[in-house]
């Protein structure tokens, strides 16, 4: 039985010791730690404990690292078959579905883990720098190990029981986003609950789930982390954390099994499984497009009406999201009762959520359609430059996000905050932010042609990473700029700059991946 999960994995392994990419990833991974140190070694002698918050800083990387690995590599060992339509030549090859199960996850899982061996030993070298012991490393990465085999086979129960792969990623997200969200706020709510006589709806919640919630906040990874980098920490490195992961990856690894036949016999024809209803309940789920005549730019017409999703979505964004807006304004007293916020500093952290992930959404599928259908030769040989389809293609994208540009117009002439023009820190602060999410669309747009799913988690990966390299050294040419004598906002300068050289640099990067693509 066991015999086609070592050929799979065997398989895979040998693939990923022949693959440059994945050593190219690993060598870099060790040279940021070596930087990162040689930084907190620099800074030794200004910053209490060095040696703990190079650690503390190295934890919390890996745990982003792990979480974004989740919605994109562990998500879908399984559903990307479903969507090559070769699951059906798995079975027919007389594969179990523990075979399979086992030959397509532990390859990976064995992968992440061989990456996160080798940054053990350059972790200790934070014990000699001081505010941190051997113990505490050691139960660190003990509880990052445990973490990850989580998460894996969290991804891995999400692929079998997803149709497609960006299901599985979406159901991965939404299952995180419980976790690591709704989670912390109601057990900090039980806490407020204690306190305050006034009864909400998620106090009371708090208050009924409050032994399992209490249970899944003490197998946080995030609370495990913060009381081992605590000073004095001698506790045993194995943990309700530890053993709570494990279980967890034990438990999801077995529905995963049970259910593979069950949630895969549809998948089996040999052609790409294709999500939403069929046969007589498709007449009552079926959405009518509305598709009208093709415009005189038909690349922005096609994006506009099969990514961004044409005038009925424009129609329905524009009638939910003032709703939204009106929502927030009408519950301000809860919001501020629960979250602490006032409904100016909700509406515009909504606005914001929603044009990030629009945007993020339309950047991850500008090529990914073409490129999953076979169509970027067809799309390269149009007489068009690379920049001219590239320019085509994200303005159909964008005609989507009127909805959100009017909102945004909208609430910056309503809900307008005077003090902003008065205060340069904040109008830096937000120039910043946009040069970084312009970075980060054209990050992933260049991976949509590099990686089949996952594009968005991997951008932020990289942008991590290496926003951990690039900012003290901006950061340091930004404090040389702030001068009594200088502009306001001359430390936009360095900024700006950076930001100009990046895109210069990603578009050259998107137009001869997208040729290269096509060309493959």
């Amino acid at each position: 039985m066991l015999h086609g999960a070592l050929a799979l994995l065997s398989r895979s392994l040998r693939e990923g010791a022949r693959f440059r990419r994945a050593h190219a990833f690993r060598i870099i991974s060790l040279l940021i730690v070596l930087g990162m140190l040689a930084a907190a070694q620099a800074g030794a002698g200004s910053v209490g404990a060095p040696g703990l918050r190079f650690f503390e800083l190295i934890c919390f990387l890996i745990v982003a690292l792990i979480t974004l690995a989740g919605f994109s590599f562990f998500a879908t060992p399984i559903s990307e078959e479903k969507d090559d339509g070769t699951l059906a030549l798995l079975k027919l090859a007389d594969l179990s579905p523990l075979s399979m199960l086992l030959g397509k996850s532990t390859s990976r899982l064995a992968a992440a883990l061989l990456l996160f061996v080798g940054l053990f030993p350059f972790s200790l070298l934070a014990v000699t720098l001081g505010g941190v012991t051997v113990h505490q490393v050691w139960s660190a990465f003990v509880a990052l190990a445990a973490y990850m085999v989580l998460v894996a086979n969290v991804g891995l129960l999400c692929s079998v029981i997803s149709p497609n792969s960006r299901a599985a990623a979406a159901l991965m997200f939404l299952i995180t986003l419980l976790f690591l969200g709704l989670v912390p706020l109601l057990h900090s709510s039980y806490g407020l609950y204690r306190w305050d006589d006034s009864r909400t709806l998620i106090g009371d919640l708090a208050v009924a789930c409050r032994p399992v919630v209490g249970f899944v906040h003490d197998a946080s990874v995030i609370v495990r982390l913060q009381s081992i980098l605590a000073t004095g920490f001698d506790a045993s490195a194995v943990s309700v954390q530890v053993l709570a992961s494990l279980g967890g990856g034990a438990a999801c690894f077995a529905a995963a099994w049970l259910l593979f036949d069950r949630c895969t016999e549809t998948a089996v024809s040999g052609r790409p499984f294709r999500s939403g209803p069929t046969g007589t309940s498709a007449r009552f789920f079926r959405v009518p497009r509305l598709v009208w005549r093709v415009w005189r730019w038909p690349l922005v017409w096609k994006d506009y009406h099969f990514i961004a999703g044409g005038p009925l979505i424009t129609a329905m964004k524009l009638v939910l999201y003032p709703a939204l807006i009106v929502l927030i304004i009408w519950q301000e007293d809860w919001l501020f009762a629960l979250f602490y916020v006032s409904s100016f500093d909700a509406a515009w952290g909504a606005t914001a959520v929603i044009a990030v992930c629009e945007l993020i959404y339309y950047a991850s599928s500008m090529f990914q359609h073409e490129r999953r259908a076979g169509a970027l030769p067809t799309l390269v040989l149009l007489p068009y430059s690379t920049w001219t389809l590239t320019a085509a293609k994200a303005t159909g994208c964008l005609l989507g996000g009127i909805p959100t540009a009017l909102l945004i117009g909208f609430l910056s002439v309503v809900l307008v905050d005077d003090s902003l023009a008065a205060n340069p820190w904040r109008v830096e602060g937000i120039v910043a932010l946009l040069v970084l999410l312009a970075v980060l669309l054209q990050i992933t747009a260049l991976n949509s042609l590099v990686v089949r799913w996952g594009a968005a988690p991997l951008a932020v990966a990289i942008l991590l990473i290496a926003g951990g390299c690039l900012l003290p050294a901006l950061g340091a040419i930004m404090a040389l700029l702030a001068e009594p004598d200088a502009s306001e906002y001359a430390e936009l300068v360095p900024v700006l700059y950076a930001g100009g050289v990046l895109t210069v640099i990603l578009q050259f990067l998107i137009g001869n991946r997208l040729r290269a693509a096509a060309a493959a």
